[in-house]
Parts: structure tokens; sequence; C-alpha cells
């Protein structure tokens, strides 16, 4: 993945997080850390993707802050609620991420228009100034002026031919997608996680294939994790999950760069060696000729009933000494499809 930025919390005087005060005198050096990618830019916009990775004790809800260096207007957002105001920028916990606890990963993500090119804003976590380090950006090709015409020559017009599906198939750039779910415990304890490696393509023809590796499983707990590769997933017998969906090629091809579309899509989810059908609405951009980026418009909810986990579930509740842990998670995702020129 493109860092965009490295931005850490230094902890040199008291900061005050939700309700509660922290002393960083009795604290690591660092509270957490923070990233900021720009995960693809087109000129006239952008996505841009911020991580911060808490180390602190926990505490309830967080907030960031930031002033855009120009005339930057986010059209939409995900992991987080945002507010705008010319330039400024407040972005707030959701329900299912409000609490902070060491190990602790977020992530937020926007689409952009107007970006400022080779400038990077500087964010607050809580109103706490973070520092940038190593900023950059990916390089943007400027427009060319065009040449001056003869009025006595006919110009010459080349045929285009559009990248799109009929000269190759897309594929997954999975270092900088991400598909993240929810789980809730005790009725009111929220915990985000993820999984670390995808593959997959989206053919000629619009047959689209993601596959799941359940062995990447990411909760910011060891001892979590292999508990869900064991106990929950079971994947020494199912160590992938599939999801697979028919689009319309047509309907991508005709997007020009920056331009986005909603779609309703039939999909089949493979889990636990069974497959039920999903429908739901994706969110299709087209960042650039070569470049589509996809997500989903709501969470799609995913039933153990469905695949036949509720003894795994089961299983975490007891070992864990949980009263409760739900059966039903929703699923957030965003995908990035780069296209390979068949030879």
């Amino acid at each position: 993945m493109k860092k965009g930025s490295l931005l850490r919390i230094a902890t040199t005087s008291v900061l005050a997080f939700g309700s509660l005060t922290i002393n960083p005198g009795a604290m690591a050096d660092e509270l957490c850390e923070l990233s900021y990618n720009v995960v693809n830019d087109w000129g006239t916009g952008a996505t841009h993707k911020i991580n911060f990775t808490y180390n602190g004790p926990d505490v309830e809800g967080w907030q960031l802050t930031w002033t855009f260096p120009g005339s930057e207007t986010i059209l939409d957002l995900w992991g987080g609620a945002h507010q705008q105001s010319g330039n400024s920028v407040v972005v707030n916990n959701v329900s299912w991420n409000s609490t902070l606890s060491a190990g602790k990963n977020i992530n937020v993500g926007f689409n952009i228009k107007n970006p400022s090119q080779g400038e990077l804003p500087t964010l607050m976590l809580n109103g706490t100034t973070c520092d940038t380090v190593d900023g950059s950006t990916p390089p943007v090709t400027p427009p060319q002026e065009p040449p001056e015409e003869n009025p006595d020559e006919t110009p010459e017009v080349p045929p285009v031919t559009p990248p799109d599906m009929e000269n190759g198939s897309w594929t997954l750039d999975s270092d900088s997608s991400y598909f993240h779910f929810v789980s809730y415990k005790n009725q009111d304890k929220v915990e985000s996680h993820s999984f670390e490696r995808l593959s997959g393509n989206v053919a000629k023809n619009g047959s689209a294939v993601l596959e799941i590796d359940l062995n990447s499983v990411s909760t910011g707990n060891n001892t979590r994790d292999q508990r869900m590769r064991d106990m929950l997933f079971e994947t020494a017998m199912h160590g992938t999950a599939v999801v697979s969906m028919d689009v319309d090629p047509d309907a991508m091809a005709q997007l020009n760069p920056g331009q986005r579309s909603t779609l309703n899509v039939n999909a089949a989810l493979q889990l636990h060696g069974l497959e039920t059908p999903l429908t739901t609405q994706l969110f299709v951009q087209r960042l650039t000729d070569t470049r589509y980026m996809v997500q989903n418009v709501s969470p799609v909810l995913v039933k153990a009933s469905d695949y036949s986990l509720e003894a795994g579930i089961e299983a975490l509740r007891q070992i864990a000494g949980l009263n409760a842990i739900s059966t039903t998670v929703p699923v957030d995702f965003v995908l990035y499809y780069d296209l390979q020129p068949t030879p």
C-alpha cells in the first residue's frame, strides 16, 4: 500500500479523551499512530484513507479534525460520520467503532473533489495535534497544452478504444482494499475486525469473484484470532470464503473517470461449506481509465444460522466468559480493481 504520511500523537501534555483524562507521563511515548494515505488521485478527484492504531487505556468516543489546504469537498465517507464547513472537517465515531482499547485499529476512507496536489492536511485526534512525518502524494499527470491548430490542415482523429471489459479482466488491488465486520458482545460492547488477505477479479463477461482468506482474520488480539480460526471458521476444513456475482460490463464501461453509479446486485456467499444468496447495492466509481472502486451502500448482514456457525459462536462465548455474542454481523468493504490487459 502506498503510504501518504505517518502521523503520531506525542504524549507530552495531559490529553482528554471522551470522559477520561489521561496523564501521559505515566504512559508510553506514543498514545496512538495515524497514517494518511492518498490511495488514488485522478486530478479532479481523489480517494483518501486514514488509519489509526490506539495504544492507550479504554475510552469511549473519538473525533478526528483537520483543515484541507485547498477547496477539497468530501463527496462520501465510510468508517465514521462527518461534517464539513468550508475546508474544516470533523469526523466522529459511529456506534460500532466508538470504543478505543489498546491495539484497536480504526479505518476511515473518503472520496473528494478538487484535491490539492502535493499537500496533505494535519490531523488532530480528540483535540491533540498530530505531527506529520514523510508526507507524500502519488504523482498526477498535469494536462498538456493543446498544439496550435493550422486552419489549412484537416486534423487527424485517431480511433479511441476505451480500456473497458473487452480489453482484459479487472484484478483486485488487495493492498488498497479492505473488508471489515463487526461483532456485538454482552449487548453493548461493539468491536470491529477485518480480513487482511483478499483476492479476486472481474472477467470480461462481468463474472466477479472475491476470495477471503479466513486465516487472515484480524481482531487486534492474537489469542482471539486463533480461536476464531479454530472454533468458528474451522479453517483447517474451510479456509476460504467466496463471494460470486455477475455485474453488467457495459454499465461499468460507460462510466467516465470520476463518475460513479449505484448497482443492484445478486450475489452468493460460500462460507463454512454452505452457500446462500445475498442481495445488496454497490457504489461503483471509475477512478481512472484503468481503475475502479467498489463499496457497499449499506452494511451487508451475514447471519450465522445461514452457515451453521452457531456452535462456533457458542464455543467462543463460553471460552471468553461472555453473556452473549451476536449471531448476525454487519460487513463493510471498499475494493479497488485494476485493468489487466489481454496479452
